[in-house]
């Protein structure tokens, strides 16, 4: 914090500005600094100030500091402090840095950061793409969280930015018809025939495509009927610039492991394949026993869905009706439990549809009967 500056001319016709300035480790020192002209060394003053005004101890952050400073020290921090960060969002998330806002915003000081400014910035990029948009939004709001933490600005100008009403959008739920339809297509194929499996797999368990292309041999455990245990432990991401992988944990995190009893049409499904698989123990793997890639898988099912003239789905649609038949017959929570959606909310807004739900208690309100 500093003092009221004043400034002095010298007899040699130097101007002196100086200022007692309280430092970050709470000694008031005396700054000063000269100029041809008053105005001149009022200015370096000012400069001077501001340089050593609320330096952060961590990333070295002041107002002085650019928006690509800030989201460099940011991000290393969230990598070092969120274990939850899969690879792909990471990927994401740097896209988003590297594309929208360094170039929008990177050279901005922080200081000169101000509401109206990251307005008119986030209103600009939701005209061109407002998903990405919004996410620039998400990452600048934390990001300068971080900066108001180390004291590099007061408070965070992101905090009144408008947000974007979110809209619900009817989730993609498959009817019986187009179940018969899709199957009958699958088991016309004489290519890919690893497709009709995919789709029984991840209809049958609720499953996203890269858990389906995760499974292994070690996941799946018979029961003594036909049906079987599944452990959802993994995923199949694709890094930017990479082959795809296995990654060891779900989309969620270590959060999203689950155990699931496969119905016995998909029992006998895991079970057939498993005795297939090869050294990788992928029970969904290429000819030369590697991973499928979650795109190619995609991208396969279009085309196929293109040549049977049939109504164009996404696979993710398989999990959706999945999730809208259990939330029918044993509620929303039910189907929140069986995805390990870390809210019911989550399941209710974007994987089940809004039909007429058959709602029967009666077994518990008996207990309200008269005598």
């Amino acid at each position: 914090m500093a003092g009221t500056i004043s400034v002095v001319a010298l007899d040699d016709g130097t101007n002196v500005a100086r200022a007692r300035f309280r430092d970050t480790d709470g000694v008031t020192r005396e700054i000063r600094r000269t100029g041809r002209t008053k105005g001149d060394a009022k200015r370096r003053l000012q400069q001077a100030i501001r340089d050593r005004s609320a330096v952060a101890s961590i990333g070295m952050l002041s107002g002085q500091s650019t928006v690509d400073e800030l989201l460099d020290a940011w991000w290393c921090a969230k990598q070092e402090t969120s274990r939850k960060l899969a690879t792909g969002t990471r990927d994401i998330y740097e896209d988003i840095m590297s594309r929208i806002i360094s170039p929008g915003l990177g050279k901005n000081r922080l200081h000169e950061l101000t509401t109206g400014s990251l307005e008119r910035f986030i209103l600009g990029e939701r005209r061109r793409a407002s998903a990405q948009a919004e996410l620039a939004r998400t990452i600048l709001k934390q990001a300068l969280d971080h900066a108001a933490r180390h004291d590099a600005i007061a408070a965070n100008p992101m905090v009144s930015v408008s947000k974007v009403a979110r809209k619900r959008v009817e989730p993609t739920v498959l009817t019986i018809e187009q179940l018969t339809a899709l199957r009958a297509m699958a088991a016309s194929m004489r290519q890919n025939t690893w497709l009709a499996d995919i789709i029984e797999v991840q209809l049958g368990l609720a499953l996203r495509i890269g858990e389906t292309l995760a499974l292994r041999t070690e996941d799946i455990e018979l029961l003594e009927s036909a049906d079987a245990l599944v452990r959802v432990c993994g995923t199949v991401i694709t890094p930017r610039r990479e082959p795809p992988r296995r990654q060891g944990h779900t989309k969620d995190g270590p959060d999203g492991r689950r155990s699931l009893v496969a119905p016995g049409w998909v029992g006998e499904i895991l079970t057939r394949r498993a005795a297939l698989a090869g050294p990788s123990g992928l029970l969904f793997a290429s000819r030369n026993d590697t991973i499928l890639d979650p795109h190619n898988v995609r991208e396969t099912f279009r085309k196929h869905l293109d040549a049977a003239g049939l109504p164009r789905v996404k696979l993710h649609s398989l999990r959706k009706t999945a999730l809208t038949v259990i939330a029918e017959s044993n509620g929303i929570q039910a189907a929140a439990d069986y995805a390990a959606h870390s809210s019911s909310d989550i399941t209710a807004r974007h994987y089940v549809a809004s039909r007429d739900f058959v709602r029967d208690q009666r077994s518990a309100l008996k207990a309200l009967a008269p005598g």
